[in-house]
Order: structure tokens, then sequence, then C-alpha cells
């Protein structure tokens, strides 16, 4: 359980969404902050940063497993509460719901770098090859959304040296990601 913060934490003038995503920063960064039987959050958090030598996008999501494993099995057979779904329907599920589109090109196709659990989080890679600048590029982050109605996805960008923070809900669509 997380104790409380400290008076003045982040300031009296913070806005509640401020507060709202340090919590979530804090019950994600820090191991130990939540039990793995109780969800008193659902949130992801999704680092993306663009690498225009290459035109790569590189993304890193950091997900709860078991929630993000029961999302992932409801369209597919049941496995073992312990088991992770196998990468491609992994990779499936991220892509639907977790979308850039690029002006002129369209949707950006999400390949697959691996996954990697610990503990009750689960890390997941994945890049996508763009051919043109981000320049007017839209994400979307509909991650757990249709599981959970309380569900947080955070995106923390860095794309030309700007680092810029997303926050989306169930009821937000793709936003501007520059």
């Amino acid at each position: 359980m997380v104790g409380r913060l400290a008076p003045g934490f982040l300031g009296t003038g913070a806005s509640r969404w401020s507060r709202v995503v340090a919590l979530v920063l804090v019950m994600l960064v820090v191991p130990g902050a939540r039990s793995s039987a109780a969800h008193p959050l659902h949130t992801t958090l999704t680092e993306l940063t663009y690498d225009p030598s290459s035109r790569t996008v590189s993304i890193l999501l950091r997900v709860f497993a078991d929630d993000f494993a029961a999302a992932v099995q409801s369209r597919g057979p049941a496995l073992a509460a312990d088991v992770m779904p196998p990468d491609s329907a992994m990779l499936r599920y991220v892509s639907e719901r977790l979308t850039l589109t690029v002006g002129g090109v369209g949707r950006a196709t999400m390949r697959w770098c691996g996954s990697r659990r610990d503990g009750a989080a689960l890390f997941l890679c994945l890049r996508a090859t763009i051919p043109t600048s981000l320049a007017g590029a839209r994400l979307g982050n509909t991650l757990l959304s249709e599981k959970f109605a309380d569900q947080v996805n955070i995106v923390q960008a860095n794309v030309d040296g700007r680092r810029r923070t997303l926050l989306f809900t169930p009821r937000d669509g793709a936003k501007a990601l520059q």
C-alpha cells in the first residue's frame, strides 16, 4: 500500500490530472507499491521515442501482467492464470489499441521486439519504421479500456528532442503527438 504523499508534493497549484499522473507514476515505478491481488488503479505507461536518422519509433510499454493477460485472453482460448499469451496475440492486441497515424502515410505497422516480466509488471517492446517525419502524427491509446472504466494510459513521448506527456482515458480519441 502506498503511504500518503508529503504535503506540497505537487504544490498547492497542481491540477487534479497532475496529481493523478504523479500517483500513477509512483504506482508504476515503485516496486511493491501495489499488491498483485488488488488493483486500485488501472494504468499503463508507454515510453515512445523517435529516432529521425533511422525513422524508427521505439515503444516500451509497461502494463500490469494480470490485467493485460486477461484482456488478451478474452479474445482467444483461456490459459492458466500464470501463463502469458503468445507474442503474436499480444502484438495483435497492442496493434489494435495503440495506434500511430502519420499524415499522408496512414497507420504505422508495429513490429514485436520482445517482452519481459518483472513481478506484477510486464514490459513490451514494439518498433515501427516511419517513411516520413512524425509531423502531424496522431497517437491513440485505448489499451485495457474495454476492461476497465477507470483505465488511465500515460504516454511519455520523446520526439525531435521534445518531451511530451499524453494522458488517455476510455473516452479519449487520438491526440497530436507533437
